[in-house]
């Protein structure tokens, strides 16, 4: 019988520093009732879809060289100024 393994999501980021590759989990959202109805509605998620919405973390630090930074949010406009 084949083994089964949950999986996680994560982000992967490379220290401007130091140059090597960082992951990083996002933490469960934390939000309300009203919040994630809110947020299925703005994303034209099914309703009765299974899942959970996480966050992203607003800074993080390099596990090598100990570097900060800021965290530019995925798919966003921002630039890297």
């Amino acid at each position: 019988m084949q083994k089964e393994i949950e999986l996680h999501p994560v982000y992967v980021w490379d220290c401007d520093e130091c140059g090597r590759e960082n992951i990083v989990r996002p933490t469960p959202g934390g939000f309300s009732e009203e919040e994630q109805i809110e947020l299925r509605d703005d994303f034209n998620i099914d309703p009765d879809a299974a899942g959970e919405f996480y966050q992203i973390p607003g800074e993080v630090c390099c596990k090598f060289c100990k570097a900060e930074f800021d965290v530019i949010p995925p798919d966003s406009f921002e630039s890297r100024e």
